[in-house]
């Protein structure tokens, strides 16, 4: 599968991280996009596109309506103008920030097909944001309706789905040997049980404690009414 290997050809995760930073730099300093990241945390933005891409240049699992996750997620956005003239803008913005980290164009060019199929979602969104403002309805009944089920969609894919395409990618083991499930098992219940020692001692060694400290203060008491 082409997109699948998509990833480590453009230059892997550490690069696609360098790319969001640059990418969102150039976000935020054109003026036709500004508006959109005022009172936003950018770090967190950046975190979900570096997600979001990771997901879609490795595999986009099968459970995750794209369409549907842009229409309801970002419909707040929407509200304030969001159209798809914006994507447009910001697909070339990503191609520019690509190109400047010498990322070839035939990559480029494969990416952004990942990428552009979303446009009629952004058509979509920006329609119903419009039919919003003309009966008068508020997005937070919609977006109540649909951002638990987004929320869950966007975390199985990009802790789960993601990792595991990852992991597929690179032939790396997913599962732990009976051995080290053995291992663990016993290592786990020998902390158990010596936690629960620990805490049977606390009540005798405070005991103690107490019991040397009456005793201190007897003898220092008796101590003081010899020296009077």
């Amino acid at each position: 599968m082409r997109n699948r290997l998509l990833l480590d050809r453009i230059g892997g995760s550490t690069l696609l991280e360098i790319a969001v930073d640059k990418f969102y730099n150039r976000l935020v300093g054109d003026k036709r996009l500004k508006n959109f990241f005022v009172d936003t945390d950018l770090e967190r933005l950046k975190s979900h596109q570096v997600r979001f891409f990771l997901m879609a240049f490795t595999r986009i699992p099968t459970s995750v309506n794209m369409h549907e996750l842009v229409t309801t997620k970002h419909s707040q956005i929407f509200d304030r103008g969001l159209t798809e003239a914006h994507f447009d803008i910001f697909t070339d913005h990503f191609s520019a920030t690509l190109k400047s980290l010498d990322v070839t164009q035939d990559l480029i060019d494969e990416a952004l097909s990942t990428i552009l199929p979303l446009r009629p979602a952004f058509e979509e969104g920006a329609r119903i944001a419009r039919e919003r403002e003309a009966t008068g309805t508020g997005v937070a009944e919609e977006k109540n309706a649909g951002q638990k089920q987004s929320d869950k969609k966007v975390r199985f894919a990009c802790q789960e789905d993601v990792e595991e395409s990852l992991e597929e990618q690179h032939d790396a083991p997913t599962k732990l040997s009976r051995k080290d499930r053995s291992w663990r098992k016993k290592t786990t219940r020998q902390g158990s049980k010596r936690i629960a020692e620990k805490e049977e001692s606390l009540p005798r060694l405070e005991e103690d404690k107490k019991s040397r400290k009456g005793f201190l203060q007897r003898a220092f008491g008796r101590t003081k009414q010899r020296s009077l």
